[in-house]
């Protein structure tokens, strides 16, 4: 079984540049500000002087049949907290081609199951974050319940933030 608790830097930093980017941008803006900017940078703050944890993934696609096959979960100090492969059924060849993870990678890597309370702990009672997080925490609901495990209680909108949404809310995309 590979080591479930380590650095790795790849994960730490493309997580971490992530949301420390998009609410360093936030914080950067000067001149008149819009409500919805205004808002946004009022968000990051907010988040930003309270603990939280940052959660990564990648997964064999992005439909319903669809699982995660890589999770990495870091806290607001950038500690790692926990980084695995998971082996999936397969990953198709189209999708190993987008995010670089095999058949091969994960042939010993453990099963979402395994992966599960270590999931659930590096969570519990902590608020969320993540780029496109809806998706995020749709895919590893996706895997819950596959295995008919017990629901993560990730909790209500004021507990989950998603980066890209606040930085659409900044820069007035939608």
């Amino acid at each position: 079984m590979p080591e479930l608790f380590h650095d790795d830097d790849d994960i730490h930093d493309d997580v971490t540049s992530t949301f420390r980017g998009a609410a360093e941008s936030l914080l950067q803006g000067t001149g008149y500000v819009h409500v919805d900017k205004q808002q946004a940078v009022s968000t990051a703050k907010r988040w930003l002087d309270g603990p939280f944890v940052v959660i990564d993934t990648e997964t064999t696609g992005f439909h319903r049949p669809d699982q995660v096959i890589q999770i990495g979960i870091i806290n607001q100090d950038g500690n790692t907290l926990l980084n695995t492969l998971i082996k999936p059924r397969t990953i198709s060849i189209h999708n190993s081609q987008f995010h670089g993870i095999t058949n091969e990678m994960v042939a010993d890597a453990p099963t979402f199951p395994e992966v599960y309370p270590l999931i659930a702990a590096a969570v519990a009672g902590q608020r969320v974050v993540g780029y496109n997080l809806d998706f995020h925490l749709r895919m590893i609901d996706q895997d819950v319940q596959r295995h008919e495990l017990p629901t993560i209680p990730w909790g209500d909108a004021s507990r989950c933030l998603c980066v890209m949404e606040l930085f659409a809310a900044f820069y007035g995309d939608s």
